[in-house]
């Protein structure tokens, strides 16, 4: 069965959403009404990128949708993104269950909301990262809170008029050790820096001083995303991030971080020489060299997906 990749990055695209707490019985009514919609022609199926996490991780989730009929189909109203993660549900221990209450979409690599026949479409979403997603505390007079705290989870997606059910998947979130705090602390205060230049020098003095942090992915993810958006105003990726990002790759092949350290390596290729020729060539050694990864299929998807004049035009204007 053919598959279509799509990637939808909260940390990086969405302005304004959040998780509230619902009441368990209101909860429990809407799911008797969605079994009166189901839509038979869809299945679908929930993964996460591990089932241990520390406070400040981010948690990655994979949804698969499954179009099992024999023709084009759609998911309920348009925006297929944006109602993927809008019936993402979160429960914790106590019981407590918390909703997506979003009022602004997701941007996703490929905008796509018909599903072909006999074909699964792929999302690979940001669940909850500590830094820019924020979730509301309906219990605590709606207090913001921008992670969920250590304890133990489940995460289903329940998409009623689409009659979409996957299985619950468990995970459980540690604190971490005092050394690490220090470490989150610190982060965040690089995070909230508005210049963006400057945040890349704060990254790799960190990147530098702290080796062997469980932060150090979602260091280097930041890092590269506050390139790739200087890149579009003309700044030159440098070789040093491409050095770390060989080696992240070496080291997390499998990490859903990937997507946009493969965007920096390809920029960078391009960047190089102005040939999208070479820089499609340097993705091609990168699918040789890491053979089912999630390194492989994102790097496929993007020599699958024509460059649009935005990544091309920064190269008379490199800074």
């Amino acid at each position: 069965m053919k598959t279509l990749l799509i990637i939808i990055n909260y940390l990086a695209f969405c302005t304004n959403f959040s998780f509230a707490i619902e009441n368990n019985k209101s909860f429990t009514s809407r799911l008797d009404t969605y079994k009166e919609l189901i839509h038979s022609n869809f299945e679908c199926e929930i993964s996460l990128d591990k089932n241990i996490y520390y406070e400040g991780e981010a948690i990655w989730a994979s949804i698969k949708i499954i179009n099992t009929s024999n023709n084009i189909d759609s998911l309920p109203y348009s925006g297929a993104d944006y109602l993927i993660a809008k019936n993402l549900i979160v429960k914790d221990e106590n019981g407590n269950i918390y909703t997506y209450h979003g009022s602004s979409g997701v941007s996703l690599w490929v905008p796509y909301e018909h599903f072909l026949p006999n074909r699964d479409t792929v999302y690979h979403i940001e669940l909850i990262s500590d830094f820019g997603n924020k979730y509301e505390n309906s219990y605590d007079n709606g207090a913001m809170i921008s992670y969920f705290e250590s304890g133990k989870y489940s995460l289903q997606l329940i998409h009623e008029k689409a009659g979409l059910v996957s299985e619950l998947k468990s995970f459980t979130i540690y604190k971490p050790d005092e050394v690490e705090m220090q470490r989150l602390n610190l982060l965040r205060q690089i995070y909230g820096i508005k210049d963006r230049n400057e945040r890349i020098t704060e990254y790799y003095k960190f990147i530098e001083n702290n080796a062997g942090s469980i932060f150090i992915p979602q260091t280097i993810y930041f890092l590269n995303y506050c390139f790739n958006v200087l890149y579009l105003s003309g700044k030159k990726i440098d070789n040093k991030l491409i050095v770390i990002n060989n080696s992240f790759l070496e080291s997390y092949p499998n990490s859903y971080f990937a997507s946009e350290i493969i965007r920096t390596i390809w920029r960078y290729e391009f960047q190089q020489s102005g040939n999208v020729f070479n820089a499609n060539k340097k993705l091609n050694e990168i699918i040789i060299k890491f053979p089912n990864t999630y390194t492989e299929i994102i790097s496929k998807y993007w020599l699958n997906s024509k460059p649009s004049l935005y990544e091309l035009e920064p190269k008379i204007k490199y800074k």
